[in-house]
């Protein structure tokens, strides 16, 4: 009995699984669903500026925490009051989905599940900054160049 319970007690206390990784887990996929719409004021192939949508910024920590336009995009150990979290989950039909129809495809169970669980975990971006210097237009991942503001370091 006194056996079953000490294993009890370490299973509850000691972690099953690694915490989540900013940086190489959900990063990635915030660049790769995300970004395209909620990153820096830039210009377009026109030459007209876009605001990020929603002025919400996903391209920095600082950004993220800030919020947007509709509050908190993310509030640390609590994913059900987190608006990120929350758009994801919504039916692909629903308005407020994200990414919306046309801007790419939903994000699967497990990239959910990801995002899910970095929020519950606290929300670290360990050492990540991202654009919050406001200097990064694009962070999205693309080869650097001499003129790219993120390939100095700034970036992911």
């Amino acid at each position: 009995m006194k056996r079953l319970f000490l294993t009890f007690l370490a299973a509850s206390i000691i972690p099953t699984h690694a915490a989540v990784n900013f940086r190489t887990q959900v990063w990635p996929i915030l660049a790769k669903s995300c970004v395209d719409c909620h990153r820096a004021p830039h210009k377009d192939a026109a030459g007209k500026m876009v605001e990020p949508k929603g002025r919400l910024r996903l391209d920095g920590a600082g950004s993220i925490m800030k919020g947007g336009a509709d509050g908190e995009a993310v509030v640390a150990g609590d994913p059900d009051k987190s608006s990120i979290y929350q758009r994801i989950l919504l039916p692909p039909d629903h308005e407020d989905v994200m990414p919306p129809k046309g801007k790419g495809k939903l994000l699967s169970f497990d990239d959910s599940e990801l995002i899910k669980q970095w929020i519950i975990e606290g929300a670290s971006f360990g050492d990540w900054k991202g654009a919050d210097d406001g200097a990064g237009a694009a962070v999205v991942k693309k080869p650097a160049k001499a003129a790219d503001p993120l390939s100095a370091g700034a970036g992911p």
